[in-house]
């Protein structure tokens, strides 16, 4: 947006042509980053589609959700992920490097660790598609379907890189090394969805209630984010703090169900001290 390459208005359609004439490719970026689309949450692609192609097409041919407000879509940022492929001629993992990553010092991020990476990632479950415990790749099968590179997961860090950029979106600085402009931060964390069933901005979660997993002390600018697999970042510009978390909550298996409560209970721990 900054580059002045794509707007909140655009239209799918307007970047993947084959779109325009289904009801997918009229969904917006805003649609699409603050999960108010018309897509699903998901879908099994790694099931009903034999390469990314074909995952593309099966999003494409979607018939619209039936309930309206906030649903998380991560059919939607991996759309998002495809669009911004073709904007910047990059692919994805390229793209995060370019933009995030090297501009931040971000060493230990990335797509797709190689395997002299793995004594430092910790694994997450069996995965009985796969057969095997997983180290070192997606837990996201539809991630892991399209390659290991998507809009929606796969990317590895530590919370050494994790503070950097947390630094990055909490700093008041005019300077332009930081990631991103002051303006653009106040637009991206804006609540754009008052009175729906979530609040959400553009890409971000926004602090709602005290039962929120940010927990009690986190002030109503904060914006966050979970991951399925037990990780979560939370940022108070308020309070000038943020807090990060990095567990491997679906080892040995995803039927677990305590992590809310342990994020509730971090967040305000951290808060306090």
């Amino acid at each position: 947006m900054e580059e002045g390459r794509i707007a909140l208005t655009d239209t799918v359609g307007r970047y993947l042509p084959s779109w325009a004439e289904h009801q997918t490719g009229r969904i917006t970026m805003f649609e699409l980053l603050t999960h108010t689309s018309i897509l699903p949450s998901h879908i099994p692609l790694y099931r009903i589609s034999i390469d990314r192609e074909g995952a593309m097409e099966a999003i494409k041919h979607l018939l619209p959700r039936k309930n309206g407000g906030v649903e998380y879509s991560c059919l939607g940022f991996i759309v998002l992920g495809r669009i911004l492929e073709v904007i910047t001629g990059l692919s994805l993992d390229q793209l995060i490097d370019h933009y995030i990553c090297k501009p931040l010092g971000m060493e230990h991020t990335m797509y797709c660790p190689s395997k002299s990476n793995y004594e430092n990632v910790m694994p997450t479950e069996y995965c009985e598609w796969r057969n095997r415990l997983l180290i070192g790749e997606v837990h996201d099968e539809n991630a892991f379907h399209l390659g290991g590179v998507s809009g929606n997961a796969g990317i590895f860090s530590n919370i050494t890189d994790m503070c950097r950029f947390a630094d990055a979106l909490i700093s008041k600085s005019e300077d332009s090394s930081q990631l991103l402009q002051k303006k653009t931060l106040e637009i991206m964390t804006r609540n754009y969805t008052k009175g729906l069933n979530e609040n959400r901005g553009l890409g971000w979660c926004i602090k709602n209630t005290p039962d929120n997993v940010a927990g009690e002390y986190f002030s109503k600018d904060s914006f966050g984010h979970t991951g399925y697999t037990g990780t979560s970042i939370w940022i108070d510009p308020q309070n000038n703090s943020y807090a990060i978390l990095l567990t491997n909550r679906v080892y040995y298996s995803r039927d677990v169900a305590e992590i809310r409560h342990v994020r509730q209970v971090f967040h305000n721990l951290a808060m306090l001290q």
